[in-house]
């Protein structure tokens, strides 16, 4: 057994929290994820972000910034922001869509630095307006 907590796939730096048998058993290919990722929306806009914990750099913690979401699903977001986000930091996030703002938490899940920096974002079901947030992401996809 071999604890796959970091992987590096290509230029992505993924956050898995599993055990695997095998380094085989991180090797999916995209056709394995068909039907089992939620509706992702293309959605830009605005979302500031609070870095409540990060583990990998500390220096981190308490950082404000401001990112742009790319595409946002029931429980995720993708994120442009202007410096990497190691996998595992827990982000606060204030978005306003609509006149309406949300409050969330969530965690890094994975980040790219190939033309810009990006991160998968998973949200936290316990974040005051997640139920709002899937309400309005239900009604988008439609």
């Amino acid at each position: 057994m071999i604890d796959c907590t970091m992987v590096k796939f290509r230029n992505a730096h993924v956050a898995e929290s599993r055990k695997c048998d095998q380094y085989s058993d991180l090797l999916i290919s995209s056709g394995d994820l068909k039907g089992m990722r939620p509706s992702r929306i293309e959605h830009e806009n605005d979302v500031f972000v609070d870095v409540i914990q990060c583990p990998e750099n500390p220096e981190l913690n308490q950082t404000s910034m401001s990112c742009r979401t790319l595409d946002v699903s029931e429980h995720g977001l993708k994120v442009s922001t202007a410096m990497l986000l190691p996998p595992a930091t827990v982000l606060g996030l204030r978005l306003d869509l609509s006149s309406v703002l949300y409050r969330l938490e969530g965690e890094v899940r994975w980040c790219l630095d190939d033309d810009g920096c990006r991160a998968g974002l998973l949200l936290d079901q316990e974040s005051p307006d997640f139920d709002a947030w899937v309400h309005m992401i239900e009604n988008e996809a439609g």
